[in-house]
This record gives structure tokens, sequence and C-alpha cells, in this order.
């Protein structure tokens, strides 16, 4: 007998790899560099699995930040985004 994969997960374990490899790859390139096929490389995925989720990079950048900060919340340990003065360089 042979176990059906369970989708659900798999597009949860996706969707996580997704955001970690934006939010990374941004640290590392600048948002100007960063392109839908980086993130899908990182991640493991084809474009057209983030372009089913997302519209653009921004998008998947904003729902990495909010799951960012989301995870820190549950653990007590996020204070909010930076507030350098320096409204380009906190972003």
């Amino acid at each position: 007998m042979t176990k059906t994969p369970d989708a659900t997960r798999r597009s949860d374990r996706s969707r996580r790899a997704i955001l970690d490899a934006a939010l990374t790859l941004v640290g590392e390139v600048g948002y100007n560099k960063l392109t839908i096929e980086a993130i899908a490389a990182r991640a493991g995925v084809g474009k057209q699995t983030i372009y089913r989720w997302w519209p653009s990079k921004a998008a998947v950048l904003l729902d990495a930040s909010l799951a960012l900060a989301g995870d820190a919340e549950t653990e007590g340990g996020w204070t909010g985004f930076p507030d350098t003065g320096d409204l380009a360089g906190d972003l």
C-alpha cells in the first residue's frame, strides 16, 4: 500500500523555504538585484510555484517580513522594525 503525499505539508514546506530564501537573498544582494529566479533556485522550487502564490518579489518579501515578525512575536523576541533615522537603510 502506497501512502499519498500530504500536499498541505509539502506546500507549507515550500512556502517556508521561499520566504526564508527571500529574506536571506535580500540581505545578501539587496532588493534591486533580488529576482524571483534567485529565490526559486535558493528555495528549491520552480518560478511558477512562487508566481502561483505571489504576484511579485515585493509581495514575497512582505509576506516573509510578516512571517518573521509573527515567528518572533510568538517567541517573545521581536521588538519591532528598526528606526535608525535612515528610511532606505531600515528598509
